[in-house]
């Protein structure tokens, strides 16, 4: 099975990605945690204090803390997210050697973070330090995160909701000894009724336009469409300029349908034959450790079946014409009470698992036998301590 070729005008868009996905991951652990009412600090660690404000009784049973109520699968999406499930039981933030993040609560919207990796590939020297800072607005609105690195990294990302309609994010890579791998990207998202509409533009070595719109035909079925526009490259060596790319557009459609425990998601994405130079997907190369962009047109159908309130499976069929070639990617998920396995295979030779225990402990295993990559890691995420209740309130016995 022969390897897709890669697209010529991209930069080395893999610490970019790396990053994205990482903060990703914050994100959505962020807004399972944190509801309107709730600041940062109390969303970060659940509450073993339980202030009592009238007569307690030996018979009563101990209320639990409130939890925001979980996404719906009817929820209506944007287009890059009806395939929500499926990206939460299958992405995994692996790692390699040992991963030590702590967290010190600044103030109630201010936290900084530190991670230190130790015998990692991440870093040419085998050793890896960041620090970082996140911030969140008293009415969950607005989540700010931004990190800095030993190797020269600088990655941020804003999420900003303005009423119920409106929601902007930014996305940022800075690599200040690599100028290619800068990364930039600005999206803005209107949830109407029934439909959505998102637009972003990214710059990554050469401009990249993005428009898509879905519509809710029905409670059960969505259908969406998106068109990316890539600018014409033109790259400078020395005094003589060179052109590395001309202009291409990608068109995808896509489907979701709904039945209960039952989800599928199919997607075709098309480019027309003539303009073969420039490809730019956000959709993973399951050949290739890291996720890199494809040249080639591909279809792609998941499914993913909740099977209780615990265990989700998935899978994805992945078929690309122009090569005649497929691959299929299998993963599960499974949620204790106190932590999170993930585990996931594909016909290209990948193994990946993960398991986090929310107290903090986390193992990772990757294994790639067709270009002999095997990564193995531990993490150890010192949470900030649980703020103390306050004197003023009284316990009524």
């Amino acid at each position: 099975m022969r390897q897709p070729v890669a697209a010529t005008c991209r930069a080395d868009s893999g610490y970019f990605t790396a990053a994205n996905r990482y903060c990703t991951a914050a994100l959505a652990s962020w807004k399972k945690r944190v509801n309107a009412s709730r600041t940062i600090a109390s969303a970060l660690l659940p509450s073993h204090f339980m202030m009592l404000s009238r007569t307690a009784h030996c018979d009563e049973q101990p209320s639990t803390p409130e939890q925001p109520p979980a996404p719906s699968p009817y929820d209506l999406l944007v287009f890059e997210n009806l395939a929500r499930e499926f990206k939460n039981v299958m992405t995994q933030d692996n790692y390699d050697g040992f991963r030590l993040e702590a967290d010190r609560q600044i103030t109630d919207n201010i936290q900084a973070s530190h991670s230190l990796f130790l015998g990692t590939v991440m870093s040419d020297v085998g050793y890896l330090y960041q620090i970082g800072a996140n911030y969140a607005s008293p009415d969950g609105n607005l989540l700010a995160l931004a990190k800095i690195g030993l190797d020269g990294i600088i990655t941020a990302r804003a999420f900003a909701k303005h009423g119920d309609n409106i929601e902007v994010k930014l996305n940022g890579n800075s690599f200040l000894k690599y100028d290619p791998r800068n990364a930039y990207e600005a999206g803005v998202d209107y949830m109407g009724r029934g439909w959505t509409a998102s637009l972003k533009a990214a710059w990554q070595g050469t401009w990249i336009l993005n428009a898509a719109y879905t519509q809710q035909v029905m409670p059960k079925l969505t259908l969406g469409s998106e068109l990316t526009y890539i600018v014409s490259c033109t790259h400078r060596n020395l005094s003589k300029p060179v052109k590395v790319a001309n202009s291409s557009s990608i068109g995808a459609i896509a489907a979701r349908y709904v039945d209960g425990d039952h989800i599928v998601t199919c997607e075709l994405a098309d480019r027309p034959p003539h303009q073969r130079a420039g490809q730019w997907t956000k959709q993973p190369n399951f050949k290739s450790m890291d996720f890199t962009m494809q040249d080639t047109d591909t279809a792609r159908v998941q499914y993913v079946r909740r099977v209780n309130e615990r265990l989700a499976l998935a899978t994805e069929l992945e078929v690309t014409p122009a090569t005649r070639e497929s691959a299929l990617r299998m993963g599960w998920e499974y949620l204790f009470r106190h932590a999170r396995v993930q585990g996931n295979i594909d016909s290209c030779g990948r193994i990946a698992m993960q398991a986090q225990d929310y107290s903090g402990f986390g193992v990772s295993g990757c294994i790639d036998y067709w270009n002999n990559v095997y990564r193995f890691g531990f993490m150890m995420h010192l949470l900030p301590p649980q703020p103390e209740p306050k004197q003023d309130q009284q316990v009524a016995f």
